[in-house]
């Protein structure tokens, strides 16, 4: 089950990213001191936002926590061997994307004898708009045309737009997450903000 605490991936002000920043390096000091309240701490501050970037990997809530849950298992158990980390926001997310891959590796190696499954289920927005006030109509469609704007992004340029505005990943924690340069991962976000605009413009337009 999702817990219910900090939500990690909320964009704040420069100081509070800072603060942040600082406070989960201090942390995991804490954590390979064995100072399991600290590891806790992290736990709760990160877990359902890890959690939902995982299950974009894995298309499934259970699979998604079990990921998370393995990132923070490795951490505990490595905890001797932790390091000073620059982002430990970013490291998390690389963790959890790579542990993401493998369980899919894992599972396309489990389930190649008999194909992989087909996905069920709408995209948010692609239900069928009920009656209601014309305004009500245009939210829809245009929520319906912002989704199919990002999904149809590249996939990097996807995952690096969805980071940064989703997750509310600085530029420098993707670039630790997906390891990147900053000025890689901005290049793609100027690339990814052209393409949505180039696709809702008939919705900007007055």
């Amino acid at each position: 089950m999702r817990r219910s605490g900090d939500q990690a991936g909320a964009p704040g002000d420069a100081g509070h990213a800072a603060r942040a920043s600082e406070d989960d390096r201090t942390a995991f000091a804490r954590i390979s001191r064995g100072d399991s309240s600290a590891f806790v701490a992290l736990f709760r501050r990160y877990y359902d936002a890890l959690c939902a970037y995982a299950e974009g990997f894995v298309a499934s809530a259970d699979d998604a926590e079990e990921v998370v849950s393995e990132v923070f298992v490795r951490i505990w158990q490595g905890r001797k061997r932790l390091g000073v980390l620059v982002s430990v926001k970013g490291y998390l997310y690389a963790a959890t994307r790579n542990v993401a891959l493998n369980h899919l590796r894992r599972r396309d190696a489990e389930d190649r004898a008999i194909g992989r499954a087909s996905l069920e289920g709408e995209l948010p927005g692609m239900s069928a708009p009920s009656a209601g006030a014309p305004a009500d109509v245009l939210a829809r469609d245009l929520e319906r045309a912002i989704d199919d704007a990002v999904a149809n992004l590249p996939a990097r340029r996807r995952e690096i737009f969805l980071l940064h505005r989703q997750h509310g990943l600085t530029y420098a924690e993707i670039a630790t997450a997906l390891d990147l340069s900053p000025k890689t991962v901005e290049n793609h976000m100027g690339l990814a903000l052209r393409d949505l605009r180039d696709r809702l413009a008939p919705y900007l337009e007055d």
